[in-house]
């Protein structure tokens, strides 16, 4: 036995058990200084790669905004159905080429594909719709099933060759290209509704087509996570008011033929639903704006 400073005596056993125990606390607080430094260079490195992305995004669309008015360098694929395809030559046959950069694993790619197909059949002399996958795994026994299983009759290949210049902001982006070549819209992001997509691409169409390019702003209206039908919306930019009303899907769009930065406000809801002031920003370049009423 041992004695200790109060004249009391500890048994080795006592004296294991205290040393155990003081280990244990030592090893929480290491293990909790740990744990913090992991948090706050998750914190860090979250920051960085959000900051990063985000510039990745803006210049993105800096640069889908500065290729409008250009050309498209002339490339040529081969489709799904085997035929080979050249994108001038869609120009000359045409009034409007869209050319859809997708993925077969993108979900909102395949969402948008039935509204690009019911509006393709509208006006199927008059459009030239070309998907290009820009996945290195869907090759074109892939791209053939997908293109049936969504019942779609416009043409898909593989995107190659000078298609890699068209700015990619995310999946899918549409590039449309009027009767003279040029592109007139470059956005990133998901068109699911056909009067959207049809409104879109008729404004390139007729005799009084002037030549000008359409900057597509979005904004959608949530209650949670369910989307609001009927709100009425205001954008507002120097020069510039419009007003918009949300569909079953809670989204509103305005097209405008210059690229600007709108502020985004609600200014009725339907009954039930609390008149919130909440306001959201979008633009310069195209872009969605999304408001909650709770």
């Amino acid at each position: 036995m041992s004695e200790n400073t109060a004249g009391e005596t500890n048994t080795p056993v006592e004296t294991k058990e205290k040393k155990k125990g003081s280990c244990l606390i030592t090893g929480l607080i290491v293990l909790g200084v740990i744990v913090l430094i992991l948090v706050v260079l998750g914190i860090f490195v979250y920051r960085r790669l959000k900051v990063t992305y985000d510039q990745y995004l803006n210049d993105t669309a800096v640069k889908q905004v500065e290729i409008i008015g250009e050309e498209i360098p002339d490339f040529t694929v081969t489709t799904t159905d085997g035929e080979d395809v050249t994108l001038s030559e869609l120009v000359a046959t045409h009034e409007v080429t869209v050319l859809n950069i997708f993925t077969s694993w993108c979900g909102p790619c395949k969402k948008e594909f039935p509204a690009m197909q019911q509006v393709y059949e509208k006006y199927p002399d008059k459009i030239a719709i070309l998907a290009l996958s820009d996945e290195e795994d869907d090759t074109l026994d892939v791209l053939t099933k997908y293109k049936q299983d969504l019942g779609l009759t416009f043409m898909v290949a593989r995107k190659e060759g000078k298609a890699e210049s068209i700015p990619l902001g995310g999946y899918p982006t549409s590039v449309i290209l009027d009767r003279n070549g040029k592109v007139v819209f470059c956005q990133s992001g998901t068109m699911p509704e056909e009067d959207i997509v049809e409104k879109l691409y008729t404004s390139f169409m007729g005799d009084d087509y002037d030549g000008s390019p359409v900057f597509m702003y979005t904004a959608i209206v949530l209650s949670g996570k369910d989307p609001v039908e009927g709100a009425v919306l205001k954008f507002t930019s120097d020069g510039d008011t419009q007003e918009a009303t949300t569909d079953a899907e809670g989204l509103c769009v305005i097209m405008v033929n210059s690229p600007a930065k709108y502020t985004v406000t609600i200014e009725s809801v339907p009954e039930g639903y609390p008149n919130k002031s909440e306001e959201s920003t979008v633009g310069p370049q195209s872009g969605w704006a999304i408001l909650s009423v709770e």
